[in-house]
């Protein structure tokens, strides 16, 4: 009698076709019917109501754990890939760099039967490719030559189940009908006499995003939008010290063991000709730090503890956190007799005052030097410091 067949025997057929005074012959019932696993004959098991959800908790070792099923992890921040519905219809984890997103599957019954020596249903299920059109998991093993165990979809009786082949009808739990909500139903296990009941939260998703591959695409796309600014930071530092050269200041490119990037240094001496106000700056040089931020990102918000989160209120925020951090500003005063201004852009085209105030001291420098209208110099200075950020 295969286990579809079992499915059909009403409850008092079953019971009076097995009938068990001893232990041995349990032992044999239990052989013969350990493949039967599904809901009790004859009943169909109703959806259980969706567990609240509840939030996700991020351990140590960077993965990510939803409760159960029905509260299923869909942070974007753990994978871009991964469907918030993992176990419906076309859905089989393939990313750009392999069939695996990360998701994992944990089966913790009540009861945890040993199917073989040293194979329990109980265990972590991991990706093994598709079976009937959804995914398909396979138990880890322990060691020992003991055999797979696979958790797969049956279409004919919508349920989800764990046997020892994929797709086969012969198995040991099963989790159904799965609707429009899969495993978000009450489970049956064979405990190797009966049936037993097992909750939803018996079977639990987790997201491994330390084994993920589309962890690497989260990676290629950060490094993409990181390189995309340093360029734009390069190419802008190159302008503003040809513009310097074109102004004959006599720029340098300088980190003066302080900080972390070279930046345009000028003499102040040079530089008041062009901008008045430095009359009285002690400092022999201007160091022009160059700085590119996203001012959609709210992580920088709290990186530079921004009380305006306003495009230039952000890029002041920036400012101030570049002065103070390892005490910039007072070290390159003191170490180097600098006038450390870091002057902050944003990709979305925002320029801070300071940046501004430097435009303009080298549209005067250049315009006098090639005799041509300081105002429309500046203008061409601004349109092309701006198109060198990233689009």
């Amino acid at each position: 009698m295969t286990a579809y067949k079992v499915l059909l025997v009403q409850e008092q057929d079953l019971q009076a076709s097995v009938s068990i005074s001893s232990s041995a012959d349990k032992t044999t019932a239990a052989s013969t019917l350990k493949s039967i696993s599904f809901s009790v004959p004859g009943i169909i098991v109703e959806p259980e109501a969706a567990v609240e959800k509840s939030a996700a908790r991020t351990k140590v070792n960077n993965t990510v754990i939803a409760p159960a099923c029905a509260v299923f992890s869909n942070r974007a921040s753990v994978s871009v890939n991964a469907c918030p519905s993992p176990f419906g219809p076309g859905e089989t984890g393939a990313g750009g760099f392999g069939d695996d997103d990360g998701v994992r599957v944990q089966l913790k019954f009540s009861v945890n039967f040993m199917v073989h020596l040293g194979t329990y249903v109980n265990g972590t299920y991991h990706p093994k490719g598709t079976c009937n059109g959804r995914r398909l998991f396979c138990r880890s093993l322990g060691g020992g030559g003991t055999p797979h165990l696979f958790l797969y979809y049956l279409p004919d009786r919508d349920c989800w189940a764990v046997g020892l082949y994929p797709g086969d009808g012969e198995v040991y739990a099963v989790c159904g009908p799965a609707g429009d909500e899969p495993l978000r139903q009450t489970w049956q296990v064979w405990d190797g006499q009966d049936w037993t009941e097992s909750p939803v939260q018996s079977a639990s998703v987790v997201y491994k995003s330390d084994q993920q591959t589309a962890r690497w695409e989260d990676q290629a796309s950060s490094h993409h939008k990181v390189a995309s600014a340093k360029k734009a930071q390069h190419e802008i530092r190159h302008k503003m010290y040809k513009y310097a050269e074109r102004g004959a200041m006599r720029p340098l490119l300088e980190k003066g063991g302080i900080l972390q990037e070279h930046a345009v240094l000028l003499s102040t001496d040079l530089a008041f000709e062009a901008d008045q106000s430095l009359a009285d700056e002690p400092c022999k040089k201007l160091a022009w730090d160059i700085k590119i931020i996203d001012a959609k990102d709210v992580t920088n918000v709290n990186r530079y503890s921004a009380q305006d989160h306003s495009p230039l209120g952000l890029a002041d925020a920036c400012r101030n956190w570049c002065v103070a951090y390892n005490d910039r500003g007072r070290r390159c005063a003191q170490e180097r007799s600098w006038r450390y201004d870091p002057l902050v852009f944003t990709i979305q085209g925002h320029i801070s005052p300071e940046a501004e105030n430097a435009i303009s001291l080298l549209s005067v420098a250049v315009a006098r030097v090639e005799k041509v209208d300081v105002n429309a110099l500046r203008a061409e200075m601004v349109r092309s410091l701006v198109a060198s950020l990233p689009s």
